[in-house]
């Protein structure tokens, strides 16, 4: 194992280490040294989750869109079109 000093980690690297430790630090630096790597904005796949949207009608629209990451407008458009029409 490296020996990391907080100090001089640059920015995610620093957040990294204050939130999961030296260990995932190490071993996600050992993994995607000199990548770049872009997080998507939402967790959830966005086909997955208007499916899962179709499939559930008698959820409430808040309620999904705080389980999948997406907002209100957007899990109501998926409500409205059916599974093979084209989003708006």
């Amino acid at each position: 194992m490296m020996e990391i000093d907080e100090k001089l980690l640059s920015g995610v690297y620093r957040e990294i280490y204050r939130a999961e430790g030296p260990k995932v630090l190490e071993d996600l630096f050992q993994i995607f040294r000199g990548s770049t790597v872009n997080f998507p904005l939402h967790m959830n796949d966005k086909t997955q989750a208007k499916l899962y949207v179709q499939t559930h009608p008698q959820q409430d629209a808040k309620n999904l869109a705080s389980l999948l990451g997406y907002n209100v407008r957007t899990i109501r458009t998926w409500r409205k079109s059916g599974p093979d029409q084209p989003e708006v």
